[in-house]
């Protein structure tokens, strides 16, 4: 057994549960208010570093999702990584 796993006591496995909240229901995101001008800035902006070059767009593309699925392992206990290295191994 991995030192991971012995670390789940059932009195650190009651604390987690105890901490646990759910995500607020869909009622809830429904009222939410979205600022439309920061979005379309934000589109306005990747439109334009991407102008007249999808290669450079798809590269971003592909670098965002393996950040992301880096951080997803590192959050899941995958494996540790130091602070920083993700865009490193993504890029």
């Amino acid at each position: 057994m991995s030192d991971d796993l012995e670390l789940l006591t059932d009195e650190t496995l009651a604390r987690a549960d105890s901490a646990y909240r759910p995500c607020a229901p869909f009622e809830e995101w429904s009222a939410v208010v979205v600022d439309d001008a920061a979005w379309g800035s934000g589109r306005a902006s990747i439109k334009e570093l991407s102008k007249g070059d999808e290669t450079r767009l798809r590269r971003a593309r592909e670098v965002a999702k393996r950040a992301a699925a880096i951080a997803t392992g590192a959050i899941a206990g995958l494996y540790d990584l130091d602070q920083g290295v993700t865009i490193t191994y993504a890029t």
